[in-house]
């Protein structure tokens, strides 16, 4: 996988090889387009030669017009939400295509559910170890005071050879 232009629109299934090992590392569905916006690469292969231009998918009418978009929005073939992108392919100053990325936005939810919880539990991880930090501090700096507390009794109760020691 690398530079997407002209050359690798026109081959074809090494363009398929390359948009599945995006979706592997991507995570979501990615499509390209050519510029009349028909599918020409799916990485879930089900679209292929079917027409992306239409009103249902702004984001490609969007690319198509050379404009990059990324949005939130309804998709009845998804069943929900989906975070969707797209943006034009251009070489040498000619569109070549559109690539078009998405993915459910309960995936997203989840991964942002799974990151909240981690700062979560690093943050009560500080939390309680700053507790027993401070607990132990509190404990060093208070035994000298409790002996010097001790010894002032024994002096109040007559004890004059009572002694603080060093504290």
């Amino acid at each position: 996988a690398g530079f997407l232009g002209k050359d690798a629109v026109e081959d074809r299934p090494q363009l398929r090889r390359d948009v599945v090992g995006y979706e592997e590392g991507a995570g979501a569905r990615v499509v390209v387009l050519d510029a009349a916006g028909v599918v020409i690469a799916d990485s879930d292969g089900e679209d292929l030669g079917a027409d992306f231009a239409t009103p249902g998918r702004p984001e490609v009418t969007l690319a198509l017009d050379s404009r990059a978009t990324a949005d939130v929005r309804s998709s009845e073939e998804e069943g929900g939400d989906i975070a969707v992108a797209a943006a034009p392919v251009i070489d040498e100053g000619e569109l070549v295509g559109v690539v078009r990325i998405s993915r459910g936005v309960g995936t997203v939810s989840e991964n942002v559910g799974r990151a909240t919880a981690a700062i979560v539990a690093v943050a009560l991880g500080g939390l309680l170890a700053g507790l027993l930090l401070a607990l132990a501090l509190a404990r060093s700096l208070a035994r000298p005071l409790s002996r010097l507390a001790a010894v002032a009794r024994r002096l109040g109760a007559g004890d004059l050879s009572a002694r603080a020691g060093t504290v």
